[in-house]
């Protein structure tokens, strides 16, 4: 495929609204790191409820003290309080949290 071919149906896809997660498409944004303790029945079920939420951009499941961390991106501090307090928190089989604002992005690849 040529470059040429590439850069028009990536092109294709921007305009027809499919999301690429590049560091400009957080820029602006304020960011979190969710770590959540998780019921261990219900890991699956929770990291699949977080990737469904538009503004979760990443689910990673880790070891340590925590089992899921979540990136999350808001427009504004109250948003993502909202967000947080309204859905986040509120998914079942989530046991507890640690909710970490990134003040400054120093490297994002």
């Amino acid at each position: 495929m040529t470059e040429v071919r590439i850069a028009g149906l990536l092109g294709a896809l921007l305009a027809a609204g499919s999301g690429l997660k590049t560091p400009t498409a957080v820029e602006n944004k304020v960011l979190a790191i969710i770590h959540l303790y998780v019921e261990p029945n219900k890991l699956l079920r929770v990291a699949e409820t977080l990737k469904e939420m538009p503004e979760i951009l990443d689910v990673y499941e880790v070891t340590g003290d925590y089992d899921i961390i979540a990136i999350m991106a808001s427009g504004n501090i109250n948003q993502l309080r909202e967000l947080l307090k309204d859905k986040v928190l509120k998914t079942e089989g989530i046991k507890s949290s640690v909710t970490t604002i990134v003040l400054q992005t120093h490297k994002r690849s």
